[in-house]
């Protein structure tokens, strides 16, 4: 499921932002106020992109776009997000195959 909550322990927390088995190419808003670092990790790009988005609406709706957070990116990895952001999301864009996108957080 997008969005959740997948683990969490002293001081971080781990949120699914695309989960590779659902196609949906948007995901929900995920609420990250109140972490202080957070790193963005991407698996399975094959000729597609990612982009993060970030807004700082109180509660951003489902169609907000947000902002797009730094360069698309291309290839797998991790992508360190430092500035503060309240809401975050991912896209994916003419991926050919499952991605998973995963937020890890310093809360």
């Amino acid at each position: 499921m997008h969005g959740e909550r997948i683990d969490h322990g002293a001081g971080f927390a781990t949120y699914r932002l695309i989960d590779a088995s659902d196609d949906r190419p948007v995901t929900p808003w995920v609420d990250v106020r109140g972490c202080r670092a957070f790193s963005v990790e991407v698996q399975g790009l094959q000729g597609g992109a990612v982009v993060l988005r970030g807004s700082n609406q109180r509660e951003p709706r489902a169609d907000e776009p947000g902002h797009q957070m730094g360069g698309r990116i291309t290839s797998d990895g991790l992508v360190m997000v430092t500035g503060t952001v309240a809401w975050i999301r991912a896209t994916a864009e003419r991926n050919q195959g499952p991605v998973s996108v995963t937020a890890h957080a310093a809360v």
